[in-house]
């Protein structure tokens, strides 16, 4: 691996081929590690539809081959078969995930129909409905309006507070660059370095 290192040490001195030698090995590692993440994960993702595979079809089939329902192995596992009938509506969260273009737009349009689907067949009963609304600074009054409104309606709430955490972190960038005091207990803060790796594709 070639390394092109920026002289920046307080003293000026060059780092020997040694010390940039472990870096370029630590390098490779980060990447290494990274690159077994996502093998295992596909790994993972293909045995999970293997495990699926073999409890929805090939064991029961066998079984039924063999005229047997039940069936308790020599180690002691009992095995039965049942029926089994589900369904699924595709959720926000594997749109969201979902990185093909199309396959996003066919599912965001399957969960539409899903919804659609039950609504025009008298199912709104088994439909969970959630509003959340995003308010801006000083808005403890206008959070309590909103409350009471829906207590009114009969409607029942949670209310949630959150800071984003890059608004977080710029704020505590600012009061430590500003000299000023900041819990950093309280807030877990890192100060620290950490090094990003990037390799063109």
């Amino acid at each position: 691996m070639n390394v092109n290192p920026e002289n920046d040490s307080p003293d000026n001195k060059a780092p020997t081929g040694d010390e940039l030698s472990q870096v370029s090995s630590m390098v490779e590692e980060i990447e290494n590690l990274g690159e077994y993440i996502k093998s295992t994960e596909a790994e993972l993702s293909t045995s999970k539809a293997s495990l699926l595979q073999k409890l929805t079809e090939s064991l029961p089939n066998l079984m039924e081959s063999l005229g047997i329902s039940k069936f308790t192995t020599y180690d002691g596992a009992s095995v039965e078969v049942k029926a089994l009938i589900s369904g699924s509506i595709p959720t926000k969260g594997a749109i969201d995930k979902e990185r093909d273009s199309d396959e996003k737009d066919l599912l965001i349009e399957r969960r539409a129909n899903c919804f659609s689907y039950l609504e025009d067949h008298n199912a709104e009963a088994i439909i969970k409905r959630e509003v959340k609304a995003s308010l801006g600074p000083e808005s403890a009054k206008l959070e309590g309006a909103i409350k009471e409104a829906l207590e009114a309606l009969g409607v029942a709430s949670t209310s949630n507070t959150t800071v984003h955490p890059s608004s977080l972190s710029s704020w505590i960038r600012e009061r430590l660059a500003a000299g000023s005091e900041v819990d950093q207990d309280l807030f877990k803060v890192f100060n620290g370095r950490k090094a990003t790796i990037k390799r063109k594709k």
